[in-house]
């Protein structure tokens, strides 16, 4: 596909040869000739003037480039590329392996496609042009709805309830019991569970990601979230509308969150608190308490991002000037 294409599809401004056919697209550090590459932010300027790409999408024009598309979001532009020189095959045929275990009384729309060893379980619902994994455990009295995506090794525990537009990636497990018990004795005893999860439309959870079940009331995961690989939300946790979590992050029991929340890897939440709509937590940070919307927080315990920099900035002074009051001893 050449230049000219590509920049009226992403609507983007044109610098260089419009005729320059684009072969394929790679990163900056693997691209050759024939290659089209992106600048996302400015830290890759100088890497993007190392590099042996044909032409570059970036944000702006830059010196030295010959052959650029600039474009108002360059992340966009980067799933529209993608979209465009290697696009997704679509799914042809729906099919549901011999190697199945299916209860007669599941409802399973025309169009489904269902791998081997993979088990349904009694009175659970399917939606049309859902695809399901090789060895995925669904229980009974789910609800999955259409055009969803499970990858191998699935659990979705009883009475789990999943929209629209859902991906759930491998080896993820949606509905376990929450960590609930009380002492008698010195002895911890199980409290039952009988909540469910509910997993709202276009949401998508990463590869090992376990979802707990509410205890009474419901978790839910709501509509356009997308969880990272490897986390953890235990029972009664609500996350809002368009969040973002990235990988490694804990929830205690019954967290509240807002809608287009953005939580860096390995976080942790205090149990039964609740964040506003917009807030940001950096990556570690332990939130212990309650956070009010649009704000940015790090550290342990969470405090405004700002302060906590200075905090580690004169820690770091501090520290500098005992070390050289030391070294003269």
């Amino acid at each position: 596909m050449n230049l000219r294409k590509i920049a009226t599809q992403l609507a983007g401004t044109l610098i260089g040869n419009p005729d320059l056919e684009i072969i394929s697209l790679a990163s900056l550090d693997q691209a050759q000739a024939n290659d089209l590459s992106f600048v996302l932010e400015s830290k890759y300027i100088k890497e993007s003037q190392a590099s042996s790409a044909a032409a570059f999408i970036t944000f702006k024009p830059i010196n030295n480039l010959k052959n650029q598309i600039i474009v108002k979001n360059p992340r966009k532009a980067l799933a529209l590329a993608i979209n465009l020189l290697s696009p997704a095959k679509p799914v042809e045929t729906f099919n549901i392996s011999s190697k199945t275990e299916i209860h007669k009384s599941a409802q399973l729309a025309d169009q489904v496609q269902i791998s081997a060893f993979t088990s349904i379980g009694e009175k659970t619902i399917i939606g049309t042009k859902t695809r399901i994994g090789s060895n995925v455990n669904i229980g009974q009295h789910v609800q999955i709805g259409q055009n969803c995506l499970i990858y191998p090794g699935v659990t979705i525990y009883d009475h789990t309830q999943i929209g629209d537009n859902v991906i759930i990636h491998a080896g993820s497990n949606i509905g376990v019991d929450g960590f609930g018990y009380y002492q008698e004795n010195k002895k911890f005893l199980k409290i039952q569970h009988i909540g469910r999860v509910i997993i709202e439309n276009n949401v998508e959870i990463g590869a090992n990601t376990c979802i707990d079940r509410g205890c009474l009331g419901n978790t839910v995961v709501q509509q356009g979230t997308k969880i990272d690989n490897l986390n953890h939300l235990a029972h009664n946790t609500i996350i809002g509308k368009n969040c973002a979590l990235a990988g490694l992050i804990g929830f205690a029991g019954s967290v509240t969150l807002g809608d287009n929340v953005l939580i860096g890897g390995q976080a942790g939440f205090n149990g039964h608190i609740t964040i506003g709509d917009n807030v940001v937590v950096m990556a570690k940070t332990g939130v212990t308490k309650n956070l009010p919307s649009n704000t940015i927080v790090s550290g342990f315990p969470a405090q405004n991002h700002r302060l906590e920099m200075r905090k580690k900035a004169v820690l770091k002074k501090l520290v500098k000037k005992e070390l050289k009051k030391e070294a003269k001893l």
